[in-house]
């Protein structure tokens, strides 16, 4: 009996059109597949644009409803107060502002008594170096940049112990960020500029907004 004759090429195209039907089905396979993909099986951080150790936080918070003093203050404490913010969850935001202030508080102590402990050095210092002399000390003390400011921080300090708004300390961190920004963007240009303290009410609109806008 004689075989049917076969085209040479016969066999190539076969295998062409079966490697095509079987692409097309394995592309329709992974189609169906995302569409049937359940929401849990889904990165964690398509939901929470946050770091793991913040969000090990916030779910720890949910199971034990305290805060951990192990926990970091940059990243985990700042970003846990805008969660708790964003998604509305005064507690957590009440503690977080809690230890804020505890650490606050603790650091104005701190620079209280480096402030006052510079300040008698100083005095002392000027006093030995003038042999006693009061009126000398007074004077030159009046006169000296330094000990000027580390009095005005103590001012301050006092004021913001005692409850008072210090504009003079908001003033100054005004001036030095719209400095900043203003010498960052001359640079780029290739020229410096420096604020002058008749610029501050114009340079405060260049202070940079902290978390402008969030997550979404």
């Amino acid at each position: 009996l004689m075989k049917p004759y076969k085209h040479p090429h016969h066999q190539t195209m076969n295998g062409a059109v079966n490697r095509y039907f079987k692409y097309r089905s394995f592309d329709s396979l992974q189609s169906n597949f995302a569409l049937e993909l359940e929401p849990l099986l889904t990165p964690r951080s398509l939901y929470m644009p946050w770091p793991t150790s913040t969000v090990r936080a916030f779910a720890e918070f949910f199971y034990t409803g305290q805060v951990n003093s192990k926990w970091l203050l940059a990243p985990v404490a700042l970003d846990l107060l805008v969660m708790a913010k964003i998604y509305e969850i005064p507690l957590l935001y009440k503690l977080i502002l809690e230890v804020l202030y505890s650490i606050l508080a603790k650091k104005e102590e701190s620079l209280s008594l480096i402030c006052t402990s510079l300040m008698e050095t100083f005095r002392t210092k000027t006093l030995n170096s003038y042999k006693g002399d009061e009126e000398k000390t007074n004077t030159y003390l009046t006169s000296n940049d330094n000990y000027q400011e580390l009095l005005k921080l103590k001012v301050s300090l006092e004021n913001i112990d005692n409850g008072y708004y210090d504009p003079d300390l908001l003033r100054k961190q005004s001036r030095a960020q719209s400095s900043s920004t203003q010498e960052s963007s001359g640079s780029a240009n290739g020229e410096k500029t420096a604020t002058g303290a008749g610029s501050l009410e114009t340079s405060s609109t260049n202070v940079p907004t902290v978390f402008a806008g969030g997550p979404r």
